[in-house]
């Protein structure tokens, strides 16, 4: 009977437990099509990014280098204003070895300021005669600036220079040549002076050693440029001048930053009455001499030249020296002693002692 009421109770739950039928798989097409999406959806993107990064990116500029000093790819800065437009991405070697190319990946923004006549320049430290410069490179490191050009033509290479430009961008005034067979050459940077006052600085400077002459580049800054004239005459100034003739004893002093590099000082001599002088022409060559005292015994088209001579001693008496004519200058001694070929010995034999005086006429009629 016990045995009984067990099957009896199985059959009962096997009679009331829920029937288990074989399970029918079905393919969905909407999963299908939707991973299908994803890999489309990542390409649409990838393209997007990549025309956006196209369209974004700023044109690369090629810098040439006598050295890569400071410079290091994707560190260093491209800046101009102080604003990073840019920044370098890659350095080598050039073909024929005189220094390294540099190439610049430049903003989008800055492509119009990449003109023919863009001055690029290296920021670092640097201490001159103009004092002590890019002390807030020591952290950041060195770093390119340029100054945007006004040419209507466009360029991609461009030759950096150790100095910024003496005409940095927003500057205007007027740029000269001078040429001169000088003992001496000042360095870029020295100040062009009038009247003991700084009215430019030396761009360039170089020796010709074809002409052995000094060819410098200068620039006037504005409103000072007014000051040069066509007939303006230049001369190096530098150091302390003592002089002692018949009026006693003369010092030149030159101001500071003329004794420490050197200068190149300039005048304009006073036009006659009724004529008129040009104003100084931009990029105009003028001579430049060793000294003021140099271009004062310079010669003109009515200049007169005497032979003096003397028994007595001429110790003391130099070239410079003033020629007087009752307190009044009227000229200077040209040259001490003074002898043409063949001459000198009969001169000495005679105790005569010749001197080469300059009159001049001008003097004399004011």
């Amino acid at each position: 009977p016990m045995c009984r009421a067990i099957d009896c109770a199985k059959s009962h739950r096997q009679s009331n437990a829920p029937s288990i039928e074989d399970a029918r798989i079905r393919n969905s097409r909407t999963l299908r099509s939707t991973v299908w999406l994803i890999p489309l959806l990542a390409a649409l993107t990838g393209a997007w990014l990549l025309v956006q990064n196209a369209r974004s990116k700023g044109p690369e500029i090629t810098l040439l280098m006598d050295n890569a000093e400071g410079i290091e790819v994707n560190t260093t800065a491209v800046k101009v204003l102080n604003v990073e437009v840019g920044r370098v991405v890659n350095i080598r070697l050039r073909d024929d070895q005189s220094g390294v190319e540099i190439t610049a990946r430049m903003n989008k923004d800055v492509a119009p300021l990449m003109r023919k006549d863009t001055q690029f320049w290296v920021v670092k430290p640097r201490i001159d005669q103009n004092g002590v410069t890019g002390l807030n490179t020591l952290l950041s490191g060195s770093y390119i600036s340029f100054a945007p050009g006004s040419s209507q033509e466009e360029a991609s290479t461009f030759t950096v220079s150790e100095l910024p430009p003496i005409s940095a961008m927003g500057q205007h005034g007027l740029r000269l040549k001078l040429v001169g067979h000088n003992s001496k050459m000042l360095s870029a940077g020295s100040p062009v002076m009038f009247e003991n006052l700084t009215v430019g600085s030396v761009e360039t400077a170089k020796f010709n050693p074809q002409t052995q002459n000094v060819e410098y580049s200068i620039f006037i800054q504005s409103p000072n440029d007014v000051l040069v004239k066509s007939n303006s005459q230049f001369w190096l100034d530098s150091g302390v001048s003592v002089r002692l003739d018949g009026g006693g004893v003369k010092i030149d002093s030159a101001p500071l930053p003329a004794i420490l590099s050197g200068a190149i000082a300039f005048n304009t001599p006073t036009a006659a009455v009724g004529q008129k002088v040009q104003a100084a022409a931009n990029n105009q060559e003028f001579t430049v001499f060793n000294d003021r005292a140099e271009l004062e015994n310079k010669p003109n088209e009515r200049t007169l030249y005497y032979v003096v001579f003397f028994k007595n001693s001429v110790r003391g008496l130099e070239a410079g020296a003033p020629v007087e004519y009752r307190g009044m200058r009227i000229g200077t001694v040209a040259q001490v002693p003074y002898f043409q070929d063949g001459d000198s010995a009969k001169l000495f034999e005679n105790g005569w002692v010749p001197v080469r005086l300059r009159l001049d006429p001008d003097s004399m009629e004011r």
